[in-house]
């Protein structure tokens, strides 16, 4: 099974956005493998584009956690429209906002059958956003262990 490609969650979260930051210091560690059971292996990197990064593996999870400075959408609107193409596409999307900190998952159905579960935290200081995202071949992780990733990243931004 494969993981719901990140060009299909880029649309929710559009890589136009992200900026430059430090993200490997936003998420030690302890408090991904907390989350997940799995000690996480991670590693700074940056696109092409610039964009600051850091990602890697925990057990069968990737796992990426990224900094950014929204400057343009700033109502979310394009966040939105692709949460709604996801849905339309067949996957299974739930939402949920806990005060500054929105989490999204995304669970495999309809024409994105084959992809696996992803799960998203992020947290928002406006205009700076943090997100932590997983996803797994296997299984979806729940929103209620990456809120905690994601608090913590707030106070470190």
């Amino acid at each position: 099974m494969k993981r719901i490609s990140p060009a299909v969650l880029l649309v929710a979260f559009p890589l136009a956005a992200f900026g430059q930051g430090k993200p490997c210091d936003l998420a030690s560690p302890a408090d991904i493998e907390a989350a997940l059971g799995a000690k996480p292996t991670l590693s700074a990197s940056t696109l092409p584009n610039g964009v600051e990064m850091c990602s890697g593996k925990a057990g069968s999870s990737t796992v990426t956690v990224r900094r950014f400075k929204r400057t343009a959408d700033p109502s979310g609107e394009k966040e939105k429209a692709g949460i709604e193409m996801l849905k339309k596409m067949g996957a299974t999307v739930e939402v949920k906002k806990f005060g500054p900190i929105t989490c999204l998952s995304a669970a495999p159905g309809g024409q994105l059958a084959g992809h696996g579960f992803t799960t998203s935290c992020t947290a928002a200081k406006p205009p700076m956003f943090a997100v932590i995202e997983v996803a797994d071949p296997k299984a979806g992780v729940w929103m209620d262990k990456r809120r905690p990733v994601a608090e913590k990243m707030m106070t470190r931004f």
